[in-house]
């Protein structure tokens, strides 16, 4: 479950960061993970939260994202895709 929700994460931070850069894409997905995994861990403890706080929640969800990352990357390469991967890809406003 967790990897099928930061797969779109990682196809957002895909387009977002510069192209080719799937270690970012990661890194970003696992400091997201690590922020509400840490965030469940201290309302737990804190306030008596339902969540439990879980070193494989974390590692499913940096899966996830490298996924989407991955997943993005070969639609990037098919004929037809590639145009539509570029339109949607973040660039910063040159002046």
């Amino acid at each position: 479950m967790n990897i099928a929700v930061f797969v779109p994460l990682g196809i957002l931070l895909g387009l977002v960061l510069s192209p080719g850069s799937w270690w970012r894409v990661t890194a970003v997905a696992a400091a997201c993970s690590l922020a509400i995994e840490v965030t469940q861990y201290v309302t737990a403890h804190l306030l008596g939260g339902g969540h439990v706080a879980d070193v494989n929640d974390l590692l499913c969800n940096v899966l996830g994202g490298a996924l989407g990352a991955g997943l993005l990357a070969l639609l990037g390469r098919v004929p037809g895709f590639g145009g539509l991967v570029e339109r949607f890809r973040w660039r910063a406003a040159v002046r």
